[in-house]
């Protein structure tokens, strides 16, 4: 283990002067992630990646920064997860400030690759489909599929409340999940053992958690920063499972909160965005 934790540490710092050479993903809603520095809720995580985050700083929380030390104990909150770690306050304004990851250990990265990687393939999708390619060995360096992760989006049509009707197939490491959207219903699936395929799915008795999980992470990645399409609906509709289940621990309440303002979508009857990239 500390051998791992010496090669991880020193991979990280040869790249910590470039933190721009991992990809990193917008937060589009209040309720993804959050930070807290010495208890104290700092504010929501508004950008993330491997190498660091950016905090868009609650008016009432600046204080907070004013110890001289740049190496800061924080706590991160994002989606159903919180990591205590070491990170480095970088350059900032009075409204959003940059924070570095020092990777002491392999706790973060590991805390991270819960999610990371499904916002990296929902963000390589996207490009797809709006570069209307479908060769994954043109995406941008870094959105490249490095790790054996496959995921696909299927928007069927909208309910009555303007939300999709959508299916997601994800797989990692050989394991396969699925989670679709029918009306009212969300279901889950999963396979039961690496190397499993499509047929070989089980359906969950009640909405698994990971699943659940992984599908937004997918989605924050697909959306990036766009409020404005029918995706952004999807996530808001899926948190507010997640904390109808009590999947998601309660987030403070944010000065000024987003809100979805998104037009209704135009009726479609056919798929609005399917793909698979390997």
């Amino acid at each position: 283990m500390r051998l791992k934790n010496a090669i991880l540490s020193r991979l990280f710092a040869q790249k910590q002067t470039d933190l721009r050479s991992y990809p990193r993903f917008a937060l589009v809603h209040d309720r993804i992630g959050f930070v807290f520095l010495s208890g104290h809720p700092l504010g929501r995580i508004r950008e993330l990646s491997y190498g660091g985050f950016s905090v868009e700083i609650d008016p009432n929380q600046e204080s907070l920064l004013a110890n001289a030390t740049e190496e800061k104990r924080i706590t991160l909150q994002l989606l159903d997860g919180r990591l205590d770690c070491l990170a480095v306050q970088r350059n900032g304004n009075d409204r959003f400030i940059g924070f570095a990851f020092q990777h002491e250990t392999l706790k973060t990265y590991e805390f991270l690759n819960r999610y990371l990687p499904f916002m990296k393939f929902g963000a390589a999708l996207r490009y797809l489909i709006h570069n209307d390619q479908k060769d994954s060995k043109k995406l941008p360096p870094l959105l490249a599929n490095d790790e054996e992760v496959r995921a696909s989006l299927d928007i069927d049509g909208y309910d009555d409340h303007q939300i999709p009707l959508a299916t997601i197939e994800m797989g990692e490491n050989g394991f396969f999940y699925k989670l679709t959207r029918e009306a009212n219903r969300v279901q889950t699936w999963h396979s039961i053992g690496p190397g499993g395929v499509g047929g070989s799915l089980r359906s969950t008795p009640t909405v698994d958690p990971i699943v659940l999980r992984k599908a937004l992470s997918f989605l924050v990645g697909y959306a990036g920063a766009d409020y404005q399409i029918p995706v952004g609906r999807l996530i808001q509709n899926l948190l507010d499972l997640a904390d109808t289940e009590s999947f998601l621990p309660p987030y403070p309440k944010p000065v000024q909160a987003r809100v979805f303002s998104i037009e209704p979508a135009k009726k479609r009857s056919k798929s609005a965005a399917k793909r698979s990239s390997r």
